[in-house]
C-alpha cells in the first residue's frame, strides 16, 4: 500500500469517525498526538537505522504510546480547567 496511502487511510477513517461520532475541542490534541510521533519516528529511523530493527521498533512504539497518552491527557486537562 505504501506509507503515504496507509497514513491517508488512517486519517480518512479518523475523520469519518469524528464526523459520525462527534468530537470535542480537544481534537487538535488527538490528531496531533498521532502526527507528531509519525514525523519523529520517521526522523529517528533515518538517524538510527543501523540499530536492530526489533529494538528500534519496540522503543519507538512504546515512546509513541507514552507520548500520545501524555499529550492527550494534557489537552483534556486544559479543556477541563477552562
Amino acid at each position: 500500500m505504501g506509507k503515504q496511502k496507509a497514513l491517508g487511510l488512517v486519517f480518512a477513517v479518523m475523520l469519518a469517525s469524528d464526523l459520525v461520532l462527534g468530537n470535542t475541542k480537544i481534537f487538535i490534541f488527538t490528531w496531533s498526538g498521532f502526527m507528531i510521533p509519525v514525523f519523529v519516528v520517521n526522523y529517528l529511523v533515518g538517524k538510527f537505522g543501523s540499530i536492530n530493527k526489533v529494538i528500534l521498533g519496540t522503543g519507538m512504539g512504546i515512546g509513541a504510546n507514552l507520548f500520545f497518552y501524555g499529550w492527550t491527557n494534557f489537552g483534556w486537562m486544559g479543556n477541563v480547567c477552562e
